[in-house]
C-alpha cells in the first residue's frame, strides 16, 4: 500500500491543495498525511475505506482523516467518467498548534470552539450527500482560487476553508450523513446504492432481488443481518430524513 506524503503533493497555497481528478480505472489502495474531502461531481465509483465498501455518485463527498486507508475504482465503462474534485490540507493551515496532527479528534476540538453546543463525533466512515450544492460551490471556489493564483490567494484559501470545514461540522449536527456501508460485496454495496438515490420512488423487494440473481428470502436475511433493519423499513427511514431537512 502506498503512502502519499506532504511533500508529495504540489500545494498551491500553504498546506491547501484543490484539484479535479478524474477516475479512469483504479487508484490503488494508500494512505497520505494529511486530511482530504473528496467531493464526486460526476459519474459513479466503489470507494473502499479500511475494506468497507460504498457506492458514491455525483453530490457525495467523503472527508478523511490522515489515518483512513481508501482506493477509489470506476464502476462501469458506458457510465459517466467519474471526477472527484479533491481538497488536500493540512491542519496547521489554519491551526498552527496543530502542526503534525492528522486525527479527526484533534481537528473536531480545534472546531468545538466555534459551537455552543457538544459537535460529537466525526468518523473516517461518513459519507455526506451535498443536495443543495453548498459544498460542491465552496470547494469550486477553492480550486478557482488555486488555479488563478490572484494577490491574496492564500489568505482566500485559508478563509474558503475554514468555511468549508463549518459547514461539514453543521451538516454533523444536523444529522445530514450517512454511514458507510458494513461488508466487503460490491453487489451488496450496488443494493444500498440503488435504496439511496431511489428511495422516493417504489420500492419492489421482488424486483431487487431479481436484478441481483438473489432470492427475495436471501436479500432479506443478509440486509437484516448487515443494516439492522428490514428493506422497507430502511426506506422508509431515508424518507423521514429527508422530510425532516425540507
Amino acid at each position: 500500500m502506498n503512502r502519499i506524503r506532504k511533500q508529495d503533493v504540489f500545494f498551491s497555497a500553504p498546506h491547501i491543495s484543490v484539484q479535479y481528478v478524474p477516475i479512469s480505472g483504479v487508484i490503488e489502495e494508500h494512505t497520505h498525511d494529511f486530511f482530504e474531502i473528496a467531493y464526486l461531481v460526476e459519474g459513479r465509483v466503489l470507494h473502499v475505506l479500511n475494506g468497507r465498501q460504498a457506492v458514491l455518485s455525483k453530490g457525495d463527498f467523503v472527508f478523511l482523516s490522515g489515518r483512513a486507508s481508501h482506493s477509489y475504482e470506476r464502476l462501469k465503462e458506458e457510465e459517466p467518467l467519474p471526477l472527484v474534485l479533491n481538497c488536500l490540507f493540512r491542519p496547521e493551515a489554519l491551526f498552527p498548534l496543530l502542526d503534525g496532527e492528522n486525527s479527526m479528534e484533534e481537528l473536531t476540538a480545534a472546531f468545538q470552539k466555534r459551537f455552543s453546543a457538544p459537535l460529537g463525533g466525526i468518523s473516517d466512515g461518513m459519507i455526506f450527500q451535498d443536495e443543495k450544492e453548498e459544498i460542491f460551490r465552496l470547494m469550486e471556489k477553492m480550486e478557482g482560487e488555486c488555479s488563478r493564483k490572484h494577490d491574496g490567494y492564500s489568505w482566500m484559501l485559508r478563509a474558503v476553508l475554514e468555511e468549508l470545514l463549518m459547514e461539514i461540522f453543521r451538516m454533523i449536527r444536523q444529522g445530514r450523513t450517512g454511514k458507510f456501508y458494513p461488508g466487503r460485496e460490491r453487489e451488496f454495496a450496488e443494493i444500498l446504492y440503488e435504496l439511496d438515490h431511489h428511495y422516493l420512488q417504489p420500492v419492489s423487494v421482488k424486483k431487487l432481488a431479481a436484478r441481483f440473481h438473489m432470492s427475495e428470502a436471501h436479500l432479506c436475511r443478509n440486509f437484516k443481518k448487515r443494516m439492522g433493519s428490514t428493506i422497507l423499513e430502511y426506506v422508509q427511514k431515508k424518507r423521514i430524513e429527508r422530510a425532516k431537512a425540507l
